[in-house]
Formats: C-alpha cells, sequence, structure tokens
C-alpha cells in the first residue's frame, strides 16, 4: 500500500432521492484500501430518507445539504469543498470494488503528468445481476477534446 499521508482523496457522491441505494455506494468507498481519503456526499434537495440515511454514517463521511440544483451542480459543489490531492467522482447509485481507489493512486503517484484516469464498469441490474461491461475507450491525444 502506498504512503498515503500526503495523497488523500476527496470522494464526491451527488445525491437526489437516493435512500434506496446510497447505502451501497458509501459502504463501497468506506471499505476501500486506501485509507486516506474523504468522502463528501452532496444532499441535493432530496425528498425521500436519504438525509436520514446519511446522518447514520456520523463523522465518518461529511454530508452537504444543498437546494436541489441537478447533478452537475451537485458533483461542483462537492468538489469546491474537497480538500484532497485527487478527487474521485461516484454516482449513488453506483458502488466501487475494494481496490480500485489504491490502483488509481498508485497510477496517478507513479506517472504525475497524468491529469484524469477511468476504470472499467461492470453493469448490473437493480438486483444484482451481471448485465455486461462498459469498457473505458483508449483516448489519444487531448483528453480535455476528447471530453
Amino acid at each position: 500500500m502506498l504512503d498515503s499521508s500526503e495523497d488523500l482523496v476527496s470522494v464526491v457522491i451527488p445525491a437526489y432521492n437516493a435512500a434506496a441505494f446510497i447505502e451501497r455506494a458509501v459502504d463501497s468507498v468506506l471499505t476501500q484500501s486506501y485509507r486516506s481519503r474523504e468522502v463528501l456526499v452532496v444532499n441535493d434537495g432530496s425528498t425521500d430518507r436519504t438525509g436520514e440515511v446519511l446522518a447514520r454514517y456520523g463523522s465518518a463521511i461529511r454530508v452537504i445539504d444543498q437546494p436541489n440544483g441537478g447533478l452537475s451542480s451537485a458533483r461542483n459543489r462537492g468538489i469546491r469543498e474537497a480538500r484532497g490531492e485527487f478527487v474521485a467522482l461516484l454516482d449513488a447509485d453506483d458502488r466501487w470494488l475494494p481496490e480500485k481507489l489504491e490502483r488509481q493512486v498508485q497510477a496517478m503517484v507513479a506517472d504525475p503528468g497524468i491529469g484524469f484516469c477511468s476504470t472499467r464498469a461492470l453493469v448490473e441490474t437493480p438486483e444484482g445481476v451481471p448485465a455486461g461491461e462498459w469498457g473505458c475507450p483508449k483516448i489519444e491525444g487531448s483528453v480535455l477534446r476528447t471530453l
């Protein structure tokens, strides 16, 4: 494992009416092998029990409440509040495998010229049944232009 004392990762999770699945996302971050991380969940004006579910985590996460402004607004708010060297984005209805952050930080620390990285994704139905895989496209040239 890396010496993570300097490489804090800010994990930003925008959440709108995510009570049914936010625990799975947050738990997947809290169980990462890479421990130098902060978890910021932006509760984007939820009208369901999202806030109540998030309150159960206490100081393990930082909840940022805001009026509903949409996904981009919530992500941008989380990024503005982030304190980490790196920012990782996770949707409220997704989850990570346990070594995801460790592997990505290792890659980015090994090559400081890397400004952005992503991973493949395993797609599942709401019941957890495998439904395929999304592979990252290989980007040649400018990442900014491609994005």
